[in-house]
Formats: C-alpha cells, sequence, structure tokens
C-alpha cells in the first residue's frame, strides 16, 4: 500500500471512466447529466456513500473530481434539453445508444475538482471501462 493511501469503508465507491471532455465538463458545471449505456448498480446510486470519482480517460488518464449522482430513469431518445444538459448531440447519442433501446440518465447533485491521482492509488490496476470499486482512497480524499 502506497503511503499516500489510507484503507477506508469503500464499499460504495468507484472509479467511474469518463471521456475527458464530459469530465471537464461535469466539473466545470456546463454537463448536468451523466449518460450511461449500463445502469450502475443500485448499491452505488442509493447507498449511503455514493462516492463516485472521476476518471478522465486518455489522454489525462488520472482521477481528477469527485461527485454525487441520482438515477433519474431510462430515457428512450435524445431531446433538445437533454442534449443541451448532457453535452451531446443527437448523432453523438446515437452513435453512442448503438443498438440498445434506450441510455441510463443520472443527475449529477454534486462535484469537487481535486488534486489529480493515478487510478493505482485506488488500489485498482488498471484503468476502468465502466467502472471499478475503489480499494483504498488517497490520503488527501479520505
Amino acid at each position: 500500500m502506497s503511503r499516500n493511501a489510507k484503507l477506508w469503508n469503500t464499499d460504495n465507491s468507484i472509479v467511474l471512466s469518463i471521456k475527458q471532455k464530459y469530465a471537464d465538463a461535469i466539473l466545470n458545471g456546463t454537463k448536468h447529466i451523466e449518460v450511461r449505456r449500463r445502469q450502475l448498480p443500485d448499491r452505488i446510486t442509493k447507498g449511503k456513500s455514493r462516492r463516485i470519482f472521476i476518471y478522465a480517460s486518455a489522454p489525462v488518464g488520472k482521477v481528477i473530481g469527485e461527485m454525487n449522482i441520482r438515477y433519474a430513469g431510462l430515457m428512450l431518445d435524445w431531446t433538445p434539453e437533454i442534449g443541451r444538459l448532457a453535452n451531446l448531440t443527437r448523432q453523438e447519442w446515437i452513435d453512442y445508444q448503438e443498438d440498445r433501446a434506450g441510455l441510463h440518465i443520472y443527475e449529477i447533485i454534486r462535484t469537487v475538482k481535486t488534486d489529480e491521482y493515478t487510478i493505482q492509488a485506488f488500489g485498482i490496476r488498471k484503468a476502468p471501462q465502466f467502472y471499478a470499486a475503489a480499494k483504498m482512497i488517497p490520503e488527501g480524499l479520505a
């Protein structure tokens, strides 16, 4: 274990992989909902802790913030309002949705920009494709 990290009760803490441009938009307040192909488990979105760390995927490749979210439901089609809140064009929605019936919508309730941390600082070996459970929390975030 790194001396900059400590074990913590992380039952509900996850590291969520988000494309860099969307991670930046979440932290600067211009993206108000997160759109996912798969639904996050209820234990994460309805749990007591609900600590969700934002992993900005390549080229950044680091955890850059934290957010709290609330599941808002399955959205079957893009609307201008969803597009504005999610920073997604209709074509980006279609491309992301692929052959799924709809996309899962999460309201972003709170965000905190943090120092940058490697994924290993959370006890995770490689970058998650979707999300990964945090095995430890860096001391500066605990």
